[in-house]
């Protein structure tokens, strides 16, 4: 794995992301790889990718995330990227409406205030709840680390721009 990152390293431009996907089998030793390949300035996230499957019996917490790490090539250049939203929890939207939250501090203290602009939602954090792909699904080609392409498409639309070169491996 390790000459694998190197090469990846290598191809990228210095504008260019990785992002890697694992599970907690690797999550550990991979995070050190990219550390050592990439630096450990160049971190930019870990992606939890939680899911729901049927239930097995264990002695321990039910295993249902993956990670993806997401490195830049050159952490001083400026990498692609899209700020994502999640809708506005239920109570929020009760308590403040679906305007846009302006916090003013004009008097010395946070006070909260709206403009008539819609709020995007909550910028989107980095757990994703993103269900699997069945094994009857139609989406479903047999590859045993498939991601489901909803976990692609929010990748593609966060961290690149139209006309980019995207590769899944």
């Amino acid at each position: 794995m390790l000459a694998r990152l190197r090469l990846a390293h290598a191809l990228l431009a210095p504008r260019d992301t990785l992002f890697l996907h694992c599970d907690w089998h690797a999550s550990h030793w991979l995070r050190c790889l990219l550390d050592e390949v990439f630096g450990a300035a160049a971190f930019k996230n870990e992606i939890v990718w939680r899911y729901r499957r049927w239930p097995a019996k264990t002695r321990s917490f039910q295993k249902m995330h993956d990670v993806i790490f997401w490195y830049a090539r050159s952490p001083d250049e400026e990498q692609a990227w899209t700020p994502m939203f999640e809708p506005l929890a239920a109570s929020t939207v009760e308590t403040w409406g679906d305007k846009k939250q302006v916090a003013d501090f004009s008097s010395g203290r946070r006070r909260p205030s709206q403009t008539d602009e819609a709020t995007p939602g909550a910028p989107m954090s980095d757990v994703w709840e993103i269900g699997i792909v069945a094994p009857i699904a139609k989406e479903r080609v047999g590859y045993p680390t498939q991601k489901p392409l909803a976990v692609l498409e929010r990748i593609v639309e966060a961290a690149s721009r139209p006309g980019d070169l995207v590769v899944d491996l």
